[in-house]
């Protein structure tokens, strides 16, 4: 199946089964004995949610202070002068940073729902929501991008990603 149809049909699939159990949930796409981590918005990090200097579809697991840092530079984009980096613990921590890439109007977000673990592994569930056609839209550029801090993690990762269309009705 190709990438983009997967993502459609991952999209339908979660609307359909959250339309069923109501808005308390999602389909359980977690491995059987997951357990739920904290997630805990980054409060800097939401002044930049619509308009981050992330202008690429990325997916990112920040394990240490420098590469955050760095992603933090790519983040506040064109913030003048561009604000220091939130203090995290990397000992005790990561950084979840989900962006969208560059998105044409208004009306675009993105968020990590849910995060869980089982052993060392990480299963981060990431919703990306778009305008449907009936839906006015700010007429500028924006680069929606989600960051969070979550229990650090060691192992492996995998990305849950669900798209949804917004009606506007």
């Amino acid at each position: 199946m190709h990438h983009s149809s997967r993502l459609l049909f991952l999209g339908l699939l979660a609307s359909a089964t959250t339309g069923s159990i109501g808005c308390t949930g999602e389909p359980s796409e977690f491995p059987e004995g997951a357990q739920p981590v904290v997630i805990q918005p980054i409060p800097e990090a939401q002044l930049d949610r619509f308009s981050s200097g992330i202008t690429t579809q990325q997916r990112l697991v920040v394990r240490d202070g420098a590469t955050w840092a760095n992603v933090w530079q790519q983040i506040a984009g064109n913030n003048r002068p561009i604000p220091a980096a939130p203090s995290v613990d990397f000992a005790s921590n990561v950084v979840i940073v989900a962006a969208m890439g560059m998105k044409s109007s208004g009306g675009y977000s993105i968020d990590v729902n849910d995060v869980r673990t089982v052993a060392q592994d990480a299963w981060i569930s990431i919703t990306e929501s778009s305008p449907g056609a009936m839906c006015s839209t700010a007429g500028v550029i924006t680069t929606p991008v989600a960051v969070v801090i979550v229990q650090r993690f060691a192992g492996q990762v995998t990305f849950l990603e669900h798209a949804v269309q917004d009606n506007c009705r």
